[in-house]
C-alpha cells in the first residue's frame, strides 16, 4: 500500500507519464484518488510537467519513438482536455523545467538527437505560457553556464 501526501496549497499534482497518459490526484487532506487524464498525442516519455499558476499543466519536450520532440501541450485538469501550446526552439528530452516567479518556465539542458547518438544540450529557453512561445537564451563560453535575467 502506498500513502501519498501532498500540501493543500495546490489543487493537482502531475505525476510522471509514459504512453501518453498523465495521472492526476487531488491534494485532499492526505488522501489520494487516482484519476486518468486524457491521452496526449504523440505519446512521450522523458518530458517535463510543470504546474502553472493558472492551474494548467505544461508538458514540454520529451521523447517519442526514441526521437526527441519540441512539442508543448497544456492540460486543463478541470476539463481533462489537452490543447496545443506551441513549440520549443530545441528538440529535447531528460531536461529540466522550472516555473519562475514571473510565470515563465525556464527549460534547460537535456539531450537532443536520437537516444542512441544523443548529445547534451547546453541551451536554455524561456517559455511564456501567455503567448505559447519559447525564446532561446544564449549560453556563455564559460562551461555551458546559462545567463538568465529578468523580472
Amino acid at each position: 500500500m502506498f500513502v501519498i501526501t501532498a500540501p493543500m496549497y495546490r489543487m493537482y499534482r502531475p505525476l510522471f507519464s509514459t504512453l501518453g497518459i498523465i495521472m492526476l490526484f487531488p491534494c485532499v487532506a492526505r488522501t489520494a484518488v487516482w484519476a486518468p487524464a486524457a491521452s496526449f498525442d504523440p505519446g512521450r516519455y522523458m518530458h517535463t510537467s510543470t504546474l502553472l499558476p493558472n492551474g494548467k499543466i505544461l508538458v514540454a519536450g520529451g521523447s517519442s519513438l526514441s526521437k526527441p520532440i519540441n512539442l508543448t501541450e497544456l492540460l486543463d485538469p478541470a476539463t481533462g482536455r489537452w490543447s496545443a501550446a506551441g513549440f520549443l526552439n530545441y528538440k529535447r528530452y531528460a531536461h529540466t523545467a522550472t516555473l519562475l516567479p514571473n510565470g515563465y518556465v525556464l527549460i534547460a539542458g537535456g539531450y537532443g538527437g536520437n537516444q542512441i547518438m544523443s548529445t547534451f544540450l547546453a541551451y536554455a529557453e524561456l517559455y511564456n505560457p501567455a503567448t505559447t512561445t519559447a525564446t532561446a537564451r544564449p549560453t556563455s563560453p564559460c562551461g555551458g553556464r546559462v545567463p538568465v535575467s529578468g523580472t
